[in-house]
């Protein structure tokens, strides 16, 4: 079970960084992977050399999932929808 959450926050992680112009391989030239962060069903897309969690991602059993991005995140998602 918790392998086939991790690929579906994977999936939502992607298409959520497609969606909003965030590079979904981090700020690290290796790339990016999920990892569970924490207790619960809170996911992290980190960079695959030094583990910094640059966008979360919390799931939950009766709601839509919720977001949070990273300094670095923040700023591609301002870069392409403007300042908010």
């Amino acid at each position: 079970m918790e392998e086939v959450l991790r690929h579906q926050a994977h999936r939502i992680l992607n298409d959520y960084c497609m969606s909003n112009g965030i590079n979904a391989n981090g700020t690290d030239q290796k790339g990016a992977t999920v990892a569970k962060n924490g207790r619960g069903f809170r996911y992290a897309l980190v960079n695959i050399s030094d583990g910094y969690a640059y966008i979360t991602v919390t799931l939950h059993k009766n709601a839509a999932p919720t977001f949070n991005l990273s300094p670095e995140a923040l700023e591609q998602y301002k870069a392409r929808f403007g300042a908010k």
